[in-house]
């Protein structure tokens, strides 16, 4: 399978819908930012989630201006509208695929992490380590 891995800010709030026979699904757009020649240049991304337990993460924790970082299947999509062409560069998110947040406020200045792939582990001190290994003095 070919995926895409981003970095970038939500370009809006995210919306959540329910199509065909009931299928959840949300819908968001990354910004992903760069300088050319010293002229900034601006990459959007598309994005579906499809995971249940990944929309339920993007709607609680997720607005406008969310630092994030995905990793999904990419698409690319083209079509003839009113005789102009036009594409946009989509990636999907389902089941193992992952999505981070990389900074909790909208400047990108607090760099705590997040992630909905797995469980976020209780830290354990090492007073607690056995000191019987073999080996280990």
């Amino acid at each position: 399978m070919l995926t895409m891995q981003v970095i970038g800010n939500m370009g809006k709030d995210p919306e959540e819908k329910t199509v065909g026979q009931g299928t959840r699904l949300c819908n968001f757009s990354l910004a992903s930012n760069k300088k050319i020649k010293g002229e900034k240049v601006t990459t959007w991304v598309n994005v579906t989630v499809f995971d249940p337990h990944k929309i339920d993460f993007v709607m609680r924790y997720c607005t406008k201006g969310t630092k994030l970082f995905i990793e999904g299947e990419p698409q690319a999509r083209a079509w003839v509208k009113d005789g102009e062409a036009n594409s946009s560069l989509d990636c999907t998110l389902s089941f193992g695929s992952k999505i981070e947040i990389c900074s909790s406020d909208n400047a990108g200045g607090d760099t705590e992490q997040r992630e909905v792939t797995k469980p976020v582990a209780k830290s354990e001190p090492f007073d607690d380590l056995d000191d019987d290994i073999p080996g280990w003095e």
